[in-house]
């Protein structure tokens, strides 16, 4: 059975619901952003994810962690600083991102990785042919 996409982004609201939404979107790259209603540059980089989640979403999964909300996922995943964001496949972080990235940054960093896990995929499937 395949499940779709969320249509927008997902905002993660306790720790099981974290590890529900690795293990149900196994072989997809989730991109959570990490932050608190007491950042300054979370708030300026919120409206960058939110317009890159309705560009890119059916690329990515894209879910926004309030840490002072819930602190236990920021603890298992070692972040320190907000914001943070974590690139992670079949629960294995691929990438992090500590601090705002600009519009033009944000969207550098998801074609950089779209393009590497397609050459991942590409020579993993060049040793079974």
């Amino acid at each position: 059975m395949s499940v779709g996409l969320p249509a927008n982004v997902v905002p993660i609201k306790n720790v099981p619901q974290f590890n529900d939404l690795v293990q149900t979107y196994k072989g997809k790259v989730l991109i959570f952003d990490l932050w608190s209603e007491t950042c300054v540059p979370c708030k300026m980089f919120a409206p960058i994810y939110e317009e890159a989640q309705k560009r890119w979403g059916t690329e990515y999964i894209f879910a926004k962690v309030n840490v002072d909300e819930v602190p236990g996922v920021a603890q298992a995943l070692g972040v320190v600083g907000v914001p943070t964001l974590l690139f992670v496949r079949d629960g294995i972080e691929l990438y992090r991102n500590a601090g705002a990235l600009r519009k033009s940054q944000f969207d550098t960093l998801l074609q950089a990785i779209k393009a590497r896990l397609e050459q991942q995929s590409k020579n993993d499937s060049q040793l079974y042919s």
